[in-house]
């Protein structure tokens, strides 16, 4: 699963109902100020401080960004 591709590259999150939030890498964040969520297949993230997306945090963990996306197999 996707989501368990980026959750494994972030060390400090906290699972809220359907989504975790964690300090945002992008922009080296200290509170736990990025959401990270999955729906029908997409990951999803946000920084409500920089707001940095998706994008920018997988480029920033160094993974692909077909981690975003579902595999056809899933």
């Amino acid at each position: 699963m996707s989501l368990e591709v980026i959750l494994g590259s972030i060390s400090n999150y906290k699972k809220y109902g359907n989504s975790y939030r964690f300090p945002c890498p992008v922009h080296d964040g200290k509170g736990l100020n990025m959401v990270l969520s999955e729906r029908d297949g997409v990951v999803a993230a946000h920084c409500f401080v920089c707001h940095a997306n998706g994008m920018d945090l997988v480029n920033k963990l160094g993974l692909p960004s077909s981690v975003l996306f579902a595999d056809d197999n899933d």
